[in-house]
C-alpha cells in the first residue's frame, strides 16, 4: 500500500504542477489582453474571436475524453484548451475594473494554495 500511495502522490504533484502552469499561461494572456490598449480595443470591437475560442474550448474538452489514453495527443488538447480557455477570459476581463481583477487573481491564488495544503 505504501508504493500505491507514493505513485499517488507523485501523480498528484504532478497534476498541481499542470494546472500552475495552465494558471500562469492563463494569467499573462489575460495580462497581456488587458494591458495592451491595441488588444483590449479589438476584443472589445470583434466578437469571433471569442466564439472560435469557446468552439475550440467544447471541441477540445470533448476529444480530451474520447482520446484520454494518447499522451502527446493529451498535451496538444490540453494546451489548445488551455490557450481557447484563457482568451475566453480574457475577453470577459477587458471589461472589469483593476480592482476588481486584483480581488479576482487574490481569491483564485489563495484557494489554489489552500487546496495544495489540503492534498
Amino acid at each position: 500500500t505504501m508504493k500505491v500511495s507514493r505513485n499517488n502522490s507523485k501523480l498528484i504533484i504532478k497534476i498541481l504542477l499542470i494546472v500552475a502552469l495552465q494558471l500562469i499561461a492563463v494569467g499573462i494572456l489575460c495580462t497581456l489582453c488587458y494591458c495592451v490598449d491595441i488588444v483590449n480595443a479589438y476584443i472589445v470591437q470583434e466578437t469571433w474571436p471569442f466564439w472560435v475560442a469557446f468552439t475550440f474550448t467544447l471541441l477540445s474538452i470533448l476529444l480530451l475524453i474520447c482520446a484520454r489514453k494518447i499522451a502527446i495527443l493529451n498535451v496538444m488538447l490540453l494546451s489548445i484548451f488551455t490557450l481557447s480557455t484563457g482568451y475566453l477570459l480574457a475577453s470577459i476581463v477587458v471589461y472589469y475594473d483593476a480592482i476588481t481583477l486584483i480581488q479576482a487573481v487574490a481569491i483564485t491564488l489563495s484557494t489554489t494554495f489552500l487546496l495544495i495544503l489540503f492534498v
